[in-house]
């Protein structure tokens, strides 16, 4: 099985619910760029409170999940 490998971004979004900037990790599946018309299912992964945005790939590795699942047919592509 080949693992095509997405993309892990970092942005700042304001949040008005906290009052703030906030930082947001976004994990896109293999070839998310090549289709800019194509509409993908969004999961909104919540980090534990007083942790990083990066903890959900730095310690949980969701990204990789993402992608073997992607590859192996068991997940759809999605944005998380």
């Amino acid at each position: 099985m080949t693992i095509r490998w997405g993309t892990v971004s970092d942005i700042e979004i304001d949040s008005r619910a906290v009052g703030r900037m906030m930082e947001v990790r976004i994990i896109t599946p293999p070839g998310y760029d090549d289709y800019a018309d194509r509409i993908y299912p969004v999961l909104y992964f919540l980090h534990p409170w007083g942790l990083s945005p990066r903890y959900i790939t730095d310690k949980l590795n969701i990204h990789l999940h993402l992608w073997r699942g992607n590859a192996d047919g068991s997940l759809p592509p999605m944005v998380i």
